[in-house]
């Protein structure tokens, strides 16, 4: 499998002028996918006592896969995946120049001693930086937040002026939303320049090995004393369609030793099982769950 590999930059363009919604292009329209199981992960999440699901989209063969279909309309809080869009909305707005922008931590110690110092964009996204993404919330606002949403097609409003409204018990996503969001974003069917979604594809590039390209988000959030962790985001190909995936595993509080990695791990595992022999053919396993 080629699921690992090493991060690299990706070059920015001129900015461009920022088209009206309507010109924007659209992302493929196809008719339903088929859906196929994934038994394997479905086990996996019970043996180590997490509830929750595992999707993947691959848009080459138009087929969904579910480790739990029922979960694909769950909805939870988006937690940090949701820094996504704040970075997207403060790059075309000015509120930063670019990925390298140094912000000021300013002494606000954080419980994640990552978290304090100064940094730029592309690491507070890496390091999901909570201060850092605060700041450009409270700069933004509510109001142009939700104006943004609503252009952008974001399944749910701000209600409250908290600065990490991400992670309100009121403020969910499912994961058929996010990859649908997923889908958009990689081809450039939301309305942003193309300078914008140039850096904010340089600071989601998880991956990057023999052409395939891995974009991503992590977030983890306890609604209602629960540990939520997501993990979405899609690979791109130099020769076929991109595959999207939306995991959000579950844990009841104190969380699972290892919860942060799992995010990342059982979407592998998961990509694995759909591709056993790599990539361009997938199981065609008519299991479902």
């Amino acid at each position: 499998m080629v699921w690992c590999a090493v991060g690299i930059s990706l070059s920015t363009c001129q900015e461009q002028p920022t088209l009206p919604v309507a010109a924007q292009p659209s992302a493929p329209v196809a008719s339903p996918p088929a859906n196929i199981g994934m038994p394997a992960i479905h086990q996996t999440l019970e043996n180590f006592g997490f509830s929750g699901s595992v999707h993947v989209m691959d848009e080459e063969t138009n087929t969904a896969f579910h480790s739990d279909s029922a979960g694909y309309y769950k909805k939870n809080v988006p937690a940090s995946t949701f820094k996504i869009f704040t970075s997207l909305i403060a790059l075309e707005k000015g509120l930063l120049r670019d990925q390298y922008e140094v912000k000021p931590w300013k002494n606000r110690v954080q419980q994640n001693e990552d978290w304090n110092k100064d940094q730029d964009l592309k690491e507070a996204f890496a390091e999901s930086t909570n201060w850092f993404f605060e700041d450009l919330t409270r700069a933004l606002g509510k109001d142009t937040l939700n104006a943004w949403l609503d252009r952008i097609g974001y399944p749910v409003h701000i209600s409250n002026n908290e600065t990490k409204f991400w992670l309100d018990e009121d403020f969910v996503i499912s994961p058929e939303q996010q990859i649908a969001l997923m889908r958009k974003l990689s081809h450039g069917a939301l309305p942003f320049s193309q300078r914008t979604f140039d850096i904010t594809r340089d600071i989601m590039l998880r991956k990057d090995t023999l052409g395939i390209r891995i974009y991503g988000k992590t977030g983890w959030g306890t609604p209602h004393g629960i540990n939520v962790g997501w993990y979405v985001g899609w690979a791109e190909f130099p020769n076929r369609k991109p595959i999207y995936f939306a995991t959000c595993i579950e844990h009841a509080e104190p969380a699972h030793e290892h919860f942060d990695q799992w995010r990342k791990h059982i979407t592998e595992l998961a990509l694995q099982e759909v591709y056993p022999n790599g990539w361009r053919t997938p199981s065609t396993n008519p299991t479902s769950h």
